[in-house]
């Protein structure tokens, strides 16, 4: 082990030598196919102007839709045909836009009645999630009742956070509290498996409630009829990749968790209804095996969770809730950085809880635990987020899984031989959020050379995200769902025909502009 100065001399080498690998070696973002430059104000004009479009009112059950108590934000602008839905992980990247729009930090003055507008709908959205879970038990992945068997990833914590920062409301984050609770009981009693004690080994108070330690992963509640109706909907989704493969499985038979014989096809049709639940449908990530991984993105959410509630609960005064919340957060860490980290890369993956080991599958979710704070703010891991950013932040954004010639390890072990969308080369704002939340959290405080480093990579991100959808914005005055990450062009993979969008890209784009822009 090295300490002292041996110790401080390796983090300042590491970090210089990643310093000079960013100023050698970083992708060239900056360089411009179109100057960007006079469609800025246009993009951020069809922003304001458009805003009210994408939001739509239903207050009662019609057909398969859910009625909602306030009007809701969609993906998309009124009179597009496809998601037409309030989606549950989406609302909380369109409420970064809304929030941001509504209540910029830099400008003196007043806001004005639409940007007022704007702060309510991003609490329309939330208080129509907090709706859905005192409804259901927890939020389904849209506000539809064929959505209902499954969920997506639970950022109702951020949304809450976001929006107290804003209002204060006290009365207001009780109510959210509750449902947070609600939505957070559901995670662990509906998708989670307890640890063996060599897990929990080490952890300190582990042996006093070992009930309590849980990984959480993603799933889904389906029936067979709908697997099995699922299962044809994918055929036309993901191409003859995925219908061979099925096809093949069907050969032989199981018993299903309903007692009913069926074809072992329904196993895969299981993986990735779950799939669907993280949000990133579809994917190499899980392997074609999303039910045996524990997602390092949804362990780290359900940990800001605990911790939501239990600086929430302080703020009321509740100081037994708040410290029983800030236990569960401390175990839930200690469990992350015993089995989800890797000493020998200095990074956090997704944990294989069939294998019981880490599953080395490279992919963007390694931000998140920079993203919630559960790293430790030091210098070693402030070095290994330097190699995390320089690994994943390509030309146009963030890579959602490496290239499989990138990442040979995969080669071998890949069962997944369809197309699939949140892969190279596609660029999803999502990720780009994340990654430049995540560097902003760490690119502070002691160690001026490494913040620099940081700060440099997370400003490359950002504006080559702004020019790709500036530059796309003006050759179509759209918005897109999903850029090229080597190009910033509309050439990316999908699996459905592209719909313009607004949803998350407006809203990680407005939010980074006027960050930006300073007004």
């Amino acid at each position: 082990m090295q300490c002292g100065r041996n110790a401080t001399f390796s983090i300042q080498f590491s970090s210089l030598f990643w310093l000079v690998s960013f100023l050698l070696f970083k992708p060239l973002g900056a360089q411009k196919a179109i100057p960007a430059e006079p469609y800025i104000a246009e993009a951020q004009k069809y922003y304001i102007a458009n805003w009210k479009k994408s939001v739509r009112s239903l207050t009662y059950d019609s057909a398969d839709f859910i009625g909602l108590p306030n009007p809701y934000s969609t993906p998309t602008l009124s009179g597009n045909q496809m998601f037409r839905e309030m989606y549950y992980w989406d609302s909380y990247f369109i409420n970064c836009g809304l929030l941001t729009y509504g209540n910029h930090p830099q400008r003196d003055g007043d806001a004005t009645p639409d940007e007022k507008d704007a702060i309510q709908q991003a609490i329309n959205n939330c208080n129509n999630l907090i709706y859905l879970v005192n409804r259901f038990g927890f939020i389904p992945n849209a506000n539809r009742f064929s959505m209902t068997n499954r969920s997506q990833p639970p950022l109702l914590a951020a949304m809450v956070n976001d929006i107290f920062d804003v209002t204060g409301d006290t009365a207001w984050l009780r109510i959210a509290l509750k449902a947070l609770e609600k939505e957070y009981n559901w995670w662990m009693e509906n998708r989670s498996l307890g640890l063996t004690p060599q897990e929990y080994q080490g952890i300190h108070g582990a042996h006093r409630h070992p009930s309590a330690l849980r990984l959480n992963h993603y799933g889904n509640n389906a029936t067979d009829a709908f697997l099995l109706r699922f299962a044809q909907f994918l055929k036309g989704r993901l191409g003859p990749g995925f219908d061979s493969i099925y096809s093949e499985l069907n050969r032989d038979t199981l018993i299903s968790r309903e007692g009913k014989k069926q074809g072992k096809g329904i196993l895969l049709s299981d993986h990735l209804l779950a799939e669907a639940e993280s949000g990133w449908d579809f994917t190499t990530r899980f392997n074609a095996r999303c039910l045996f991984i524990a997602p390092l993105d949804l362990n780290c959410l359900l940990y800001l969770s605990e911790t939501t509630l239990s600086n929430g609960y302080k703020i009321l005064k509740e100081r037994k809730k708040s410290s029983a919340w800030r236990h569960q957060s401390n175990l839930r860490k200690a469990l992350i950085d015993k089995l989800f980290y890797d000493k020998h890369t200095g990074w956090y993956w997704d944990y294989d809880i069939a294998k019981r080991e880490i599953h080395f599958n490279y992919n963007a979710a390694q931000f998140m635990p920079y993203f919630v704070g559960l790293a430790r703010h030091n210098s070693r891991n402030k070095t290994a987020l330097a190699r995390l950013s320089n690994t994943y932040i390509g030309k146009f954004g963030v890579y959602p899984c490496l290239p499989l010639a990138k990442d040979s390890s995969a080669i071998a072990a890949n069962r997944v031989f369809w197309k699939t969308q949140w892969d190279s080369p596609n660029a999803w704002p999502p990720l780009t959020h994340f990654a430049a939340q995540a560097i902003r959290n760490y690119s502070n405080g002691r160690g001026k050379l490494i913040n620099l480093m940081l700060n440099m990579k997370r400003n490359q991100l950002i504006v080559s995200f702004m020019e790709s959808v500036e530059v796309q914005f003006s050759i179509t005055q759209k918005f897109w769902e999903k850029y090229n990450i080597d190009y910033g062009t509309l050439q990316v993979v999908n699996e459905y025909p592209m719909p313009d969008f607004f949803g998350w890209t407006a809203g990680v784009y407005m939010e980074y502009r006027i960050e930006f822009e300073g007004h």
